[in-house]
């Protein structure tokens, strides 16, 4: 396709599961990030189209790099502790028994 005699590619706007998971995996993210965003944009699709914000996903590629850079992705969020650190697991018990 032409758009003012500049020629113009479109990519495949919707991946399978394994496409995503693939492409993530070979630029060193995790096999659930793919997963992740797989579902997100599935949930999203509208006319067969995956969705972003209400908008068409031009290449989901680039998506998922631009995330990746953001570190906006679950294997890039930072882990929180459910535990203090130094206490112990009586000290845990103790803070949340019941008082009777």
């Amino acid at each position: 396709m032409r758009k003012n005699g500049q020629q113009i590619l479109f990519l495949k706007s919707i991946g399978t599961l394994e496409e995503v998971i693939d492409f993530c995996l070979r630029n060193g993210l995790e096999e659930s990030d793919g997963e992740y965003l797989f579902y997100n944009w599935e949930a999203n699709k509208k006319d067969g189209h995956w969705m972003r914000a209400g908008r068409r996903l031009r290449d989901w590629r680039m998506s998922v790099m631009a995330w990746k850079a953001a570190k906006w992705l679950p294997s890039q969020r930072e882990k929180k502790s459910v535990v203090e650190p130094g206490i112990t697991l009586e000290g845990l018990a103790a803070k949340y028994r019941r008082k009777k």
